[in-house]
């Protein structure tokens, strides 16, 4: 039907057409519903045994480690306090505060030693931006992700201030 709608150059109707192109997808989107629960990696882990489960760790640890070496000191204890914090999040808010506002002095301080005018005023604007929680605000992973790139960003003005 919906060949001969497309051969035909006359008006078709449309929601003929719309209810054909329907009918094909749901044939074609159609999955066979699986019945079997699957087992989650948690279960799965809890299985093996000791000297397995900790030679996973391990390797887990490494590539871990790996992955976030480059990250500065800063950067890492801001990891390190998102996983032993993750549900303690008054202790959370109250260290991603006390970190907004270390990052705020460290701005300053370096914006009194930039001599270019624009990067002064950019600085300025990021410092104003930066915002603390009040008591009934949750940290978010934004919020985590925004503090990381901060410390990227004061590493990054320190930089240009050695080169300059």
């Amino acid at each position: 039907m919906l060949t001969e709608i497309k051969a035909n150059k006359e008006f078709s109707n449309p929601k003929l057409e719309i209810n054909n192109k329907l009918t094909i997808l749901e044939h074609l989107s159609e999955k066979p519903v699986v019945k079997e629960q699957k087992e989650t990696v948690v279960d799965e882990f809890q299985k093996y045994d000791k000297t397995l489960r900790t030679l996973t760790y391990r390797v887990l640890l490494e590539k871990f480690n790996d992955k976030y070496d480059t990250l500065l000191e800063e950067q890492k204890d801001i990891l390190k306090e998102l996983i032993t914090s993750i549900d303690n999040t008054p202790r959370l808010k109250e260290f991603y505060n006390s970190k907004v506002n270390e990052i705020k002095e460290s701005l300053t301080e370096l914006n009194s030693k930039v001599t270019d005018k624009v990067t002064k005023i950019k600085i300025e604007e990021v410092i104003k931006m930066l915002p603390t929680l009040d008591k009934t605000a949750k940290v978010k992973d934004d919020d985590l992700t925004n503090l990381l790139q901060y410390y990227d960003l004061i590493q990054e003005v320190k930089n240009v201030q050695v080169q300059a």
